[in-house]
């Protein structure tokens, strides 16, 4: 049987919206992945191999920096010794209550003498942390 062309209908797909829509997802992701560089303190990171970037789903992450003088900071901004354990108090206190672990990297400036380290992993030990990460900048890539 043969079909005629007149009765086929003929169907227009309009991309534009679509198109709008992912232009718009990564103008979204490119800013967002730009804040999240801002609120890095830039340090010179001790290069080792580590164990590599885990993204655990459900926890609750918290980063500090730790400059070449000691100074703490979390989000780029200077904090005391004593706020910076009282938010990790807090913040541990969430997470058993919520029954999700809490996930702390410790990013040290390769210049920063181990007492200053070595003062804060006594610290949170104290407070109960016992696990917490120290992160390195892989061997040949800089931070």
């Amino acid at each position: 049987m043969r079909i005629k062309r007149r009765e086929l209908a003929e169907t227009h797909l309009e991309i534009t919206p679509m198109i709008d829509v992912v232009l718009l997802l990564i103008i979204f992701f490119t800013l967002t992945a730009q804040f999240a560089d801002t609120l890095k303190t830039p340090l010179n990171l001790p290069e080792e191999k580590g164990a590599g970037a885990t993204e655990e789903q459900g926890t609750s992450a918290v980063v500090v920096d730790m400059t070449s003088d000691g100074e703490l900071r979390l989000q780029a901004a200077p904090v005391s010794f004593e706020e910076f354990l009282h938010v990790i108090s807090r913040d541990q206190k969430e997470a058993r209550a919520s029954g999700q672990p809490m996930d702390l990297t410790v990013r040290v400036d390769r210049a920063c003498p181990a007492t200053h380290l070595n003062a804060l992993a006594s610290a949170l030990t104290q407070l109960g942390v016992r696990n917490w990460k120290l992160a390195t900048a892989s061997e040949g890539a800089g931070s």
